[in-house]
């Protein structure tokens, strides 16, 4: 970002400097040419850009968060369901792996990334009984 802003003065610098050799050499009534003017409209910019910084990621800092923390709320033996529609069952959990049992007959597990999983699903006598 501070390069950036570093490119852009040295733009704005370079547009307000007056060319060597050749011109008339009067001075002008500007107080700082263009330079000057665009250092006025700089602080402007610099804040409009500020302000849409913070309002374009806080939502994606809460959803970041929010998923962190269901990821940290899944445990051994929780039924899930992953991205690509797989059910199984939490065998194990490590820091960006999940092992879950698929198939409880032949013992098949797969290792999935901790961000597929996109739900806990609830058995089906625990559904039964809230209805």
């Amino acid at each position: 970002m501070s390069e950036i802003i570093e490119n852009l003065i040295y733009l704005i610098a370079q547009q307000g400097a007056t060319p060597s050799g050749g011109g008339s050499e009067t001075p002008s009534n500007n107080d700082g040419g263009i330079f000057g003017n665009m250092m006025l409209f700089l602080p402007a910019i610099l804040g409009i850009f500020l302000v849409y910084m913070l309002l374009a990621g806080r939502p994606q800092q809460k959803q970041q968060a929010k998923t962190q923390e269901f990821i940290d709320s899944i445990k051994r033996n929780d039924r899930v369901l992953t991205a690509g529609g797989i059910l199984g069952t939490v065998v194990s959990k490590e820091d960006e792996y999940i092992t879950i049992r698929v198939d409880d007959s032949t013992k098949t597990k797969l290792q999935v990334l901790n961000t597929s999983i996109v739900r806990v699903v609830k058995d089906k006598e625990e559904t039964a009984n809230s209805s």
